[in-house]
């Protein structure tokens, strides 16, 4: 039986991933940590991606399977996903990558002795599938929980340094990120309105993390390993322009004072 007090909704949006699925759901399946929900929402694959799912719910009850009547795109999905959700945690996962066993159980734990942090996240590897290399890839590291907020008012009352941002992260950090599947959060943060910006077609992770940052929330660095970032010819190319109007958006939204409560 679920503990409810601790249960983790992970919610995974799914679009023509049959060739990786299997391997990411069991690296949830086999995790140590067994208080959690995998909430999978298909979002009209052309693939087998669907019947790969209902396979695993149909096995483990913990594993929910959806599917939506139109391609809906991935933030609406995991929007979608949020009013699903049943946990008191909740975690946002590629359909293609995998979890790495025990760093469920350590970030929940530490959300549950610490109610002064709001957000955990780790470090991750990028393993490229084409010649099978990996790379261990740090994550972001604040001082302090009160310094993310302080560097977003910095450069929001600071116009040279707005101009100064060419990437979409180097807001709060000039090389280091926060990798979307590596966060876990707490249930307030979608009760407080807080959602993916769907104006956005790209990165709209670290436009997020921004706006639960600007609400005040604090978030901790965790050193642990999350995930494995599989990077595979299956994905989608980046489109620069995409970028550069989602990177405009978002400084937009900066300029204008948005991500403050």
């Amino acid at each position: 039986m679920l503990n409810k007090k601790s249960l983790l909704s992970i919610i995974i949006p799914v679009y023509n991933v049959g060739k990786y699925l299997d391997e990411t759901i069991e690296s949830f399946l086999k995790d140590d940590f067994y208080d959690f929900e995998l909430i999978a929402i298909d979002d009209c694959s052309e693939d087998n991606s669907f019947e790969i799912l209902e396979k695993y719910a149909k096995r483990d009850n913990r594993v929910r399977a959806y599917k939506n009547n139109e391609n809906l795109g991935k933030k609406s999905v995991i929007n979608y996903g949020f009013t699903l959700a049943n946990g008191n945690y909740i975690a946002l996962f590629d359909s293609d990558d995998i979890n790495i066993s025990g760093r469920l159980k350590r970030q929940v734990a530490f959300l549950d002795k610490n109610d002064g942090i709001d957000m955990v996240y780790g470090n991750i590897f990028i393993y490229r599938m084409d010649n099978s290399t990996k790379k261990f890839q740090k994550s972001v590291e604040f001082e302090n929980i009160n310094e993310p907020l302080k560097i977003l008012k910095d450069i929001y009352n600071d116009n040279k340094k707005l101009l100064k941002i060419k990437e979409a992260f180097q807001i709060l950090n000039p090389t280091e990120y926060i990798p979307a599947s590596s966060a876990i959060f707490r249930r307030k943060i979608i009760d407080d309105g807080i959602r993916m910006d769907e104006e956005l077609r790209d990165i709209e992770d670290f436009d997020f993390w921004l706006q639960i940052i600007g609400a005040g929330y604090k978030i901790k660095h965790l050193p642990l390993n999350a995930y494995v970032y599989r990077v595979h010819s299956n994905q989608k190319s980046k489109d620069k322009n995409k970028q550069n109007v989602a990177m405009n958006h978002i400084i937009n939204k900066l300029r204008k004072g948005d991500y403050f409560k």
